[in-house]
């Protein structure tokens, strides 16, 4: 096994022996796979992991929501 080395080819971070979501084997991490098999039961990723509909909708009306807007400003306490 190659050490340093992203087989997706993406730089490392130095220490790292191998890239983020993945074990050193260039194997899914369990952690970003049991993701990714959410969001394919949630109806939000495609077998192919683009976005579905459902998932750009959802983005749409989150980009348009202005979070916090019926939250009243608290004084400064100085």
């Amino acid at each position: 096994m190659e050490r340093g080395y992203d087989p997706k080819g993406h730089p490392l971070l130095p220490g790292q022996d191998h890239a983020a979501g993945y074990n050193p084997d260039g194997s899914e991490d369990s952690w970003v796979k049991g993701q990714d098999e959410w969001l394919h039961r949630n109806g939000l990723i495609n077998p192919d992991g683009s976005p579905t509909q459902k998932e750009k909708d959802i983005e749409a009306q989150n980009e348009n929501d202005d979070f916090g807007e019926d939250i009243p400003d608290v004084p400064d306490p100085e």
